[in-house]
């Protein structure tokens, strides 16, 4: 992600995910178990878990390299707020068709 990008301020009802910073600087907010957004900022190593439903928002405030690892749900999202005006769920751009391997 580039400095200044946000991702969607977001959450889900089933995905869970678990995002590593690679490298650079992000700020991130969180929503805590009591409803409370909680703003971090987090660096190279550093990551965070998001659990069903908690909020959650990435913002790159250097150019940052972030891994994602969740559960299948990948079309799970709810957007409270999007910089790009994307709609809830599947962001078609984002997949691409994999061609299937047959094995004999």
């Amino acid at each position: 992600m580039k400095a200044g990008h946000r991702t969607s301020f977001q959450y889900h009802e089933n995905k869970l995910e678990t995002n590593y910073i690679i490298d650079g600087q992000a700020e991130i907010w969180l929503e805590d178990d009591n409803g409370v957004v909680q703003k971090t900022i987090m660096k190279a190593d550093d990551f965070f878990t998001v659990r069903p439903p908690k909020k959650h928002r990435v913002i790159a405030k250097t150019d940052i390299i972030l891994q994602e690892v969740s559960t299948p749900e990948v079309d799970d999202v709810f957007r409270i707020d999007d910089d790009a005006g994307r709609k809830d769920g599947r962001i078609d751009s984002e997949h691409q068709q994999q061609d299937q391997i047959k094995i004999s």
